[in-house]
């Protein structure tokens, strides 16, 4: 098919332009009837709404930086100590969720070789109170190499050209728009295109493509985790929690969705904690949703 070749010859040019190819794709799935998939394309081309949303290919790690000086001394852009913050903490001033669209994130790949993201300067008194007190915090910012904004272009190029690939070898080249429907039922695109751009690891909630389009990931532990707290569970429940889901992984019943043993264990040490049953009722629906078990 024409529009699959073009798709392919974008992605693989050495001057990829991913805008294009997303938009391409955009129009492929159309034809095909697939409109529950766009919500990625359009996530990717128009940017996040919902921070929580962004998949962990956008999710980059930096350096805190920051400019402060006393009477004798000037530092600029220089490391921070800051492994004295909390688990939450550092992971909210290390962790960069880029949310932007695919056309700001190649234009910041164009920049020079590091790229500086401002932070509040409200953040000092936390940031820098194993500093000298002497200095005086005149900025602070987040440090990303370039080459970690080129690794979010990759992926996402790298997803799509699975997706299409796998799709080309299964549509004849000459078909028509009025059998691409059905065929793509027959070849399960919904399933190709879940196994290509996540890893399998995706519930796709079908329903009018203009009222209630939504994906929800699933096995994404850190979104759980960050549900559960909301339910008086401490970090050493969590990583329980984290552990008995690890256990349980090759003895799980999916078919069923029951819960593994070790998680069922968990559940029950936890109730003499909380005995809000709808504290409770919350919490399992959270680990249903972790499993990807609610419809």
């Amino acid at each position: 098919m024409k529009l699959i070749d073009e798709i392919i010859e974008i992605l693989s040019s050495e001057n990829c332009n991913l805008e294009n190819a997303l938009i391409k794709t955009k129009i492929l799935l159309h034809k095909m009837g697939e409109k529950s998939l766009l919500t990625w394309v359009n996530q990717e081309l128009n940017g996040y709404d919902n921070i929580e949303s962004v998949p962990d290919y956008r999710k980059i790690h930096n350096i805190v930086v920051g400019s402060f000086q006393n009477y004798t001394t000037r530092y600029t852009n220089h490391p921070i100590p800051i492994m004295h913050l909390k688990d939450k903490e550092l992971d909210f001033f290390t962790i960069i969720k880029f949310s932007d669209s695919i056309s700001t994130i190649e234009n910041l790949s164009k920049n020079e070789d590091t790229l500086f993201f401002s932070l509040e300067l409200e953040f000092a008194p936390l940031l820098t109170k194993n500093l000298d007190s002497s200095l005086n915090v005149t900025n602070l910012k987040r440090q990303v190499a370039k080459s970690q904004i080129l690794g979010i272009l990759t992926q996402i190029r790298s997803r799509l050209l699975d997706f299409i690939l796998d799709i080309s070898e299964m549509i004849p080249e000459d078909i028509s728009d009025k059998n691409i429907k059905s065929k793509s039922k027959e070849i399960d695109t919904k399933e190709i295109f879940k196994n290509a751009i996540f890893d399998g690891n995706i519930t796709i909630n079908i329903g009018d493509y203009n009222k209630n389009k939504s994906i929800q990931i699933k096995n994404d532990f850190e979104n759980l985790s960050k549900k559960l707290q909301n339910y008086n569970l401490n970090s050493d429940d969590l990583e329980d929690l984290r552990k008995s889901i690890q256990e349980d992984t090759t003895i799980i019943n999916h078919k069923e969705k029951a819960f593994g043993k070790n998680v069922k264990n968990w559940l029950k040490n936890i109730s003499t904690k909380i005995r809000d049953k709808v504290a409770m009722d919350a919490i399992i629906d959270g680990l249903n949703e972790f499993y990807g078990w609610l419809s």
